[in-house]
């Protein structure tokens, strides 16, 4: 049976379509955002080898592609059976930071402290924190004063990290919620127009009820 399309039926199926659009580009944002917090979980903005049992500097790339979070820190992963209280308590060393044009972001002195991400690792530390930072490229130059004698001879591995709490999945859970809102807000529309909204039936005379009586 075909559908009768009634004027308020035209008009809350073209609205329905267009909450449908929104809700599907509601989802597809979600999904980017998820995404992006996923990727941000494994990311390391910064990596390379270091040596910190002797005075120098290392000069490393640094890529910051995850704002949302709360920012980047900077572990250093030491050699098995060495810990951080034991290992570093003589190190001296400061991070410097400069944007892609060479100018100066900021300094950060090393404070080796455990990773609170990773508890029961003490060879993990982390050496610096950078907050604040905006999306973009950068290039990290740690400098040693005082170097670890007690590493001289170790492979140490530095890498970046992002600092999340969860909160930061928060914004792709909302489009969700808000494309599933968008969708179902669209089927409610069309469901109560069409129930509502019925064509109006009009009768047709027959010839016998148009011709006067008796003719």
């Amino acid at each position: 049976m075909p559908i009768a399309w009634t004027t308020a039926r035209r008009i809350a199926a073209s609205i329905s379509i267009g909450l449908i659009i929104l809700s599907i580009l509601a989802g597809y944002e979600g999904w980017l955002q998820r995404s992006a917090f996923e990727v941000a979980t494994k990311a390391r903005p910064l990596e390379g080898v270091a040596d910190f049992s002797k005075p120098g500097s290392l000069t490393l790339p640094l890529t910051h592609d995850f704002p949302a979070a709360h920012g980047v820190e900077i572990n250093l992963l030491l050699p098995k059976g060495h810990r951080a209280e034991a290992s570093l308590a003589r190190l001296e060393a400061h991070l410097e930071l400069f944007g892609v044009d060479g100018r100066p972001i900021l300094e950060k002195p090393a404070d080796a402290s455990p990773l609170a991400s990773e508890v029961g690792r003490p060879e993990l530390v982390r050496l610096f924190y950078l907050s604040g930072l905006d999306r973009g490229d950068y290039t990290a130059r740690i400098t040693v004063a005082q170097p670890a004698d007690d590493l001289r001879g170790t492979h140490q591995e530095l890498y970046g990290s992002y600092l999340l709490c969860g909160l930061e999945a928060l914004p792709s859970l909302i489009s969700f919620l808000l494309g599933a809102a968008l969708a179902a807000a669209a089927g409610t529309i069309v469901a109560l127009t069409f129930h509502f909204s019925k064509p109006r039936t009009v009768g047709v005379a027959t010839k016998a009820q148009k011709s006067p009586a008796g003719l």
